[in-house]
């Protein structure tokens, strides 16, 4: 019976730690289609958190922000050379910080 409770836990709190990653990915998925001069976009709202550019193969650019929890995990927006419109995007790696609430289990020291 305590493994039956232990692994539902560690089930629940699984599936928790995925739906906060995707609700991050929900949001980062909703700047597809808009512009810089959007002011409901991630990238108006969020002008400190840009951390660079790169012209892309393609001539399109691709722009890292920091977002998530504690603005430390980074997304990349690929932005169309002729319309200004991200086009789409991705994480820059697997991190506990890519969620939008503090996770519930953490190694990560602690930032002032």
């Amino acid at each position: 019976m305590r493994a039956w409770i232990v692994l539902s836990c560690f089930a629940l709190v699984s599936c928790t730690l995925t739906s906060a990653r995707d609700e991050l990915g929900a949001v980062m998925q909703r700047e597809v289609g808009k512009t810089l001069a959007d002011p409901d976009s991630y990238r108006a709202q969020h002008p400190k958190l840009r951390i660079g550019a790169r012209k892309l193969a393609n001539g399109n650019t691709e722009e890292e922000y920091r977002a998530g929890f504690r603005d430390q995990c980074p997304v990349f927006f690929q932005v169309d050379r002729d319309t200004g419109k991200v086009t789409g995007w991705h994480f820059g790696a697997p991190d506990d910080d890519c969620i939008l609430g503090a996770p519930l289990f953490t190694d990560a020291p602690k930032q002032k």
